[in-house]
């Protein structure tokens, strides 16, 4: 059987996104590939929303590509996607566009943060708590619409 992925979920955070639960320190456990074995949250407020952040700690034998967080809005499918792609790439997609940094695959269990300013375009991103160089994308975009967010999976549609 293909191992799949596992995911402390220890922050998601956004202006004004709050989920109905804690999901701090909440663990996650995909062991199969299937198109049915996800978790979806549907924050209860709807944007604009103009900085996000996202930290998890995960452990994958995965050697394919895996979708770690996946935030989808009506009018964009990747409206902040955190995308690792064989081999050693992960994409963090803001409003449909991807920006890419080095990541190696480690069978280990990794931390991982994101974080991102609409206003300066700031994009910080720590691997197991150090500081990857600062990237500026997306300056201005702002995440208009209500999310539903799916982790485990990457949603092709919206909820979907």
């Amino acid at each position: 059987m293909e191992k799949m992925l596992m995911l402390v979920l220890l922050l998601i955070s956004a202006v004004e996104i709050r989920s109905q639960e804690d999901m701090n320190n909440k663990v996650f456990v995909f062991s199969e590939t299937s198109t049915k074995s996800y978790v979806r949250l549907i924050p209860e407020s709807v944007g604009p929303y103009a900085a996000l952040t996202v930290c998890l700690k995960f452990y994958t034998e995965l050697a394919r590509d895996y979708s770690l967080f996946s935030l989808a809005t009506t009018d964009k499918d990747n409206d902040f996607l955190l995308y690792y792609s064989h081999p050693n790439n992960l994409s963090v997609s803001i409003g449909n566009e991807e920006l890419y940094f080095s990541m190696e695959r480690r069978v280990e269990w990794t931390t991982l943060c994101v974080a991102w300013n609409s206003t300066s375009g700031e994009v910080d991103l720590w691997i197991n708590g150090k500081l990857k160089p600062r990237r500026i994308f997306r300056k201005g975009y702002t995440v208009n619409a209500k999310p539903i967010i799916i982790i485990g999976q990457e949603q092709d549609s919206y909820g979907g």
